[in-house]
């Protein structure tokens, strides 16, 4: 059960969930959606075999559903359950659920929204709490359109007391619409500053993504086609022993095709090949996923 008091303040998750059910009764529209994901994955999880350092790879299904509450112009509720089981490597298996509240206003010609979210993440062998807030600002600079994007993160594990702490994200993109706005190019720089319980593993992220959007119809189905690529580099600051990680690099090639089959029914088709490289072997490696969904928005 909840404890509903400690140390005098009401416990968030369920403080959420109440504000989530009483805004129930004053919503003006309620959708509701579901998505099926088969998955094929050459890294589900990393092997620490001896003999055989390849990550494990494995076929899986992801199940998504959710409901989104308007309640006016300028507050949204969301509330999105996901479940992810795989055939043979159960460490890969995971569940979440994550409430959302989303607040927005625009101010001049800025576009800001705020968004307060709590999550629970449940891994095989372990359970993750997680508490965050967003603020995302976007705007017209000539031709440019802009997004700055800044969230924090506290977050909580129940077993691994030592990966506990706060996360901190920024986000800087740049897109720049033609075709009539049907294709976009973007540019993304990111930062996230991450400081834990045990500063071995705290870390600073910096990462670099370019992307091309393209949207068309294909005898009147409207289909989408997306291609990115993307950079990154991670710095484990306290960390200069060999037996943990002191960097990772990571290079990722992500592409989707995309069809609106009707007004509620898409499918997408995604592939994503991903290089990593770090200063111990067995999380060095390629890999490649591939997901195939169909969502149904109600």
């Amino acid at each position: 059960m909840y404890k509903l008091f400690k140390k005098k303040n009401i416990n968030k998750l369920l403080l959420t969930h109440i504000i989530f059910i009483c805004n129930l009764t004053f919503a003006k529209e309620i959708n509701y959606y579901l998505e099926l994901n088969t998955i094929y994955d050459e890294a589900v999880v990393t092997n620490f075999s001896d003999t055989n350092s390849n990550p494990l790879s494995d076929t899986g299904t992801n199940i998504t559903h959710g409901v989104e509450i308007y309640i006016n112009k300028n507050m949204n509720l969301n509330y999105e359950f996901a479940e992810e089981n795989y055939d043979n490597v159960k460490d890969g298996d995971n569940k979440y659920k994550i409430i959302t509240a989303e607040f927005s206003e625009r101010l001049k010609s800025i576009d800001n929204i705020i968004y307060i979210s709590n999550m629970n993440l449940k891994l095989a062998d372990d359970e993750l709490m997680a508490n965050m807030i967003t603020h995302n600002a976007s705007f017209f600079l000539k031709s440019l359109y802009m997004n700055i994007n800044n969230t924090f993160t506290k977050k909580k594990l129940k077993n691994e007391q030592s990966l506990n702490g706060d996360n901190i994200m920024s986000i800087l993109s740049t897109y720049f619409f033609f075709n009539n706005a049907k294709t976009y190019i973007k540019f993304s720089l990111k930062k996230i500053e991450e400081r834990l319980n045990d500063n071995i593993f705290d870390f600073n992220e910096i990462s670099f993504s370019t992307a091309l959007q393209h949207k068309f119809l294909l005898k009147q189905i409207k289909c989408k086609t997306y291609l990115g690529y993307s950079l990154y580099e991670k710095d484990y600051l306290k960390n200069s022993n060999n037996e943990f990680k002191t960097f990772e690099d990571k290079k990722k090639i992500k592409a989707f095709f995309e069809v609106d089959l009707d007004q509620n029914l898409s499918t997408r088709l995604l592939y994503e090949h991903q290089n990593r490289k770090t200063n111990i072997e067995r999380y060095s490696y390629d890999s490649n996923k591939v997901v195939a969904s169909i969502k149904y928005n109600f």
